[in-house]
């Protein structure tokens, strides 16, 4: 495996911003897919799902393996976790609004959170502070698959489309969640995130 500097930072490791970035695209297939699989390689399986994955992890802009801010112990936890005892919490969006707007999780709980697109938009549900917040299992698509990726920043949601994400509650807070998409949320398309 690629041994990075310690601090995942172009500048602190004398790399280039591109150079960081090839790191961190070289770090996820090793760690995801095995040391041996190139980029080609990947290609050439014309898997959609990890590429949905790669798509992820860099448009999250998380470090893969320096995410200090993030739960750190997030796969002890989902391990750990009831999964049997999961609620599930249902969140529809369409122009410009969440429904419902304001969501409160128990700390320790599992949930399964049910994104919905039922606009005539895309729309994303951008929430940086709840996503670290939490020990997430996987996302899931309603038709393509599942992707397990222990670190999200940001969902985006095509039209009509449907992602569940699969996750424990752990760090209590209040969290603002809002769409990022030209001016959706000064359109209001914005609420609050609460683990209690």
């Amino acid at each position: 495996m690629v041994m990075p500097c310690r601090t995942m930072h172009a500048g602190k490791c004398g790399l280039s911003a591109t150079g960081m970035v090839s790191l961190k695209i070289r770090l996820f297939i090793e760690t995801t897919f095995g040391r041996n699989t190139s980029l080609r390689e990947q290609v050439q399986m014309k898997n959609p799902m990890r590429w949905i994955a790669l798509t992820l992890v860099l448009m999250t802009g998380v470090d893969v393996l320096a995410a200090e801010d993030y739960v750190v112990n997030s796969a002890e936890i989902v391990k750990a976790a009831d999964w049997k005892a999961i609620e599930k919490v249902t969140v529809t969006m369409d122009e410009y609004s969440y429904s419902p707007k304001q969501l409160t999780f128990k700390e320790g709980k599992t949930y399964q959170l049910i994104l919905k697109n039922a606009g005539e938009k895309k729309h994303y549900f951008t929430a940086p502070e709840f996503y670290k917040s939490i020990a997430t299992r996987k996302v899931q698509s309603d038709k393509d698959g599942e992707i397990k990726v222990p670190y999200l920043l940001a969902v985006e949601l095509m039209v009509g489309g449907q992602l569940d994400i699969y996750f424990v509650a752990v760090k209590k807070g209040s969290y603002p969640v809002f769409c990022t998409i030209d001016d959706h949320q000064k359109q209001g398309m914005e609420g609050r995130i609460t683990i209690e």
